[in-house]
């Protein structure tokens, strides 16, 4: 589980670098992806489907992306893009065009099934995340930076 957790940091970070993101959001970039992709492991552990698993943890990292998007002032799409990195099922469309492409197309379909089904399911948790009243996280928000200014 640590290799996989130190493999979702470089990740993430290598997507903010690649996206232009400005340096001081690359911490809060991580977090985002690493609290997603830690979701997505526990849900597996408890037995949870591979497309469940997603769910919970798009939308764990949407609300985190969210949470950071008030305390930082920056658009939430900033960590949304770069922390969804992890839960992307890139193996799964491999397989499936793999599967296609050797002639076992029965294979091909169910892998093309599943991997839409995770697909649908982090555009899902995006859109549950992104459904919360924004005052919540405002407030949530002045909180927390209020905090940080007494400090």
């Amino acid at each position: 589980m640590m290799g996989k957790t130190i493999a979702t940091i470089i990740g993430v970070w290598a997507f903010a670098v690649l996206f232009y993101v400005p340096k001081k959001q690359y911490i809060h970039c991580i977090v985002t992806g690493t609290v997603g992709y830690i979701i997505y492991l526990i849900a597996m552990n408890l037995g949870a489907s591979a497309v469940a698993a997603t769910l919970f943890a798009s939308l764990a990292m949407t609300v985190a992306a969210r949470l950071f998007s008030v305390i930082r002032m920056v658009p939430a799409t900033i960590f949304i893009v770069t922390g969804i990195f992890p839960l992307v099922p890139g193996s799964n469309l491999y397989y499936t065009a793999y599967y296609t492409l050797n002639g076992n197309v029965l294979q091909g379909v169910i892998m093309g099934v599943l991997t839409f089904k995770i697909a649908f399911a982090i555009a899902l948790g995006i859109v549950i995340g992104s459904a919360f009243p924004q005052k919540w996280f405002n407030d949530i928000g002045k909180r927390l930076r209020i905090k940080e200014n007494r400090s």
